[in-house]
């Protein structure tokens, strides 16, 4: 008999603040091993979903399994299997990384101080950290610390890594060392991608989804995204005072001042007239199209 795929899960969720905000809109995802993306812009409710995946808060409505693990009814049990980095953690100062990673092991109920320490050096070669083992965390660079908090995450073997906002803030190179760290990772377990980056997605994921005030609004592989779009692009250089009367006449998806031209970018099934040329579409051409935040 053929073992089921590992699978998370999330059917219909929804979460209502006492304020009245409504984060999370009816979501359903059906997720599978492999670097999976949730694409949204900052107030998206991307944060709200990865607390709520990582039993950190309940939903209103809705229900989320990971295998056969009811994450909402068997909080303890699903711990067992989750590893989570948040978009912001803090250290102990003047704490060199490998005795950190070393208690937050013991926490985690690594209790054999040899398998531990094998442990904590196994994954602290995995996120390229060890020849900074002996350094304190709160002296790292940025990408340096995130590295370090993936390799907390990932304590235990957890069969889904939440990761929340990795790479914001984060400079071109840091952000393609901790890419490297995430695809080396993502054979073995599911990583659950949250950020508002469009790269992050387009480089790492092998499959996502556009989450828009709350719902989601597209899902798919990267690729089916961008073919939504082609040859329905079509970009060219506009007077300024001209974009008003575009906005209420055609489907612009983004404007842009580039050297000091104003370039606008238009959907359409033909050439929205003179000036404008075809544009081969991109992951972010698609996110802008589906969000209508392109500027």
């Amino acid at each position: 008999m053929t073992e089921s795929v590992f699978q998370l899960q999330i059917r219909n969720v929804s979460k209502l603040y006492g304020n009245g905000v409504k984060a999370l809109d009816d979501v359903s995802l059906t997720i599978k091993p492999g670097m999976f993306g949730l694409l949204g812009h900052n107030g998206a409710g991307k944060s709200t979903l990865m607390n709520t995946l990582a039993t950190l808060q309940m939903p209103s409505s809705g229900a989320i399994l990971m295998g056969d693990v009811d994450i909402l009814h068997q909080p303890s049990e699903a711990r067992h299997l989750i590893g989570y980095l948040p978009q912001e953690f803090g250290v102990y100062p003047g704490v060199p990384a490998i005795e950190l990673l070393d208690y937050l092991a013991q926490l985690k109920g690594f209790n054999d101080p040899s398998s531990r320490l094998d442990e904590v050096k196994r994954l602290l070669h995995a996120v390229n950290l060890w020849d900074a083992r002996s350094r304190s965390v709160d002296t790292y660079s940025g990408g340096m610390r995130q590295r370090f908090g993936v390799a907390q995450a990932l304590l235990g073997n957890p069969r889904l890594l939440i990761v929340d906002e990795p790479t914001a803030g984060l400079d071109p190179t840091e952000r393609n060392r901790l890419h490297e760290v995430l695809a080396s990772i993502s054979r073995d377990c599911i990583i659950f991608l949250s950020t508002h980056i469009v790269e992050d997605v387009a480089t790492l994921c092998t499959d996502m989804a556009v989450l828009h005030q709350g719902r989601i609004v597209g899902t798919g592989a990267p690729d089916e995204f961008t073919a939504r779009l082609e040859g329905r692009l079509w970009i060219g250089d506009v007077n300024p005072d001209d974009v008003p009367k575009l906005r209420k006449e055609k489907n612009v998806i983004a404007t842009r001042v580039q050297r000091g031209r104003m370039r606008i970018m238009i959907e359409a099934a033909e050439s929205p007239g003179p000036g404008f040329e075809p544009k081969e579409p991109t992951l972010e051409d698609v996110f802008f199209s589906m969000t209508k935040t392109g500027g």
